[in-house]
């Protein structure tokens, strides 16, 4: 993840934590840190991380999921989350970062 931490970087973003599993990604989330955006790999350590996007989202944050098994892993309640696809390009992760409509 350090190689698209440092193309966000390039884009003007600040990165306030990366995290390597669900367990991590918790305390992440129940942090006071303010984020304008979460880019969640679907699968950390062979757990799935829908409960943490299920957080985030209540929180109000932005989210898109990064997967090299393809969008179709998503559950349905996910249906207007970006989802990256790896390998990914900076063009892909600079489009994150710029919400839509």
């Amino acid at each position: 993840m350090e190689e698209y931490s440092e193309v966000l970087r390039a884009e003007g973003a600040a990165i306030v934590g990366e995290c390597a599993s669900i367990e991590a990604a918790w305390r992440f989330v129940r942090s006071a840190l303010h984020v304008d955006l979460a880019i969640l790999d679907i699968n950390l350590r062979g757990e799935v991380v829908y409960p943490i996007a299920d957080a985030l989202l209540t929180r109000g944050v932005r989210i898109a999921f990064v997967t090299g098994y393809g969008r179709s892993i998503l559950p349905a309640r996910f249906a207007g989350i970006p989802c990256l696809e790896k390998p990914l390009s900076y063009l892909d992760i600079s489009a994150v970062l710029v919400p839509s409509g």
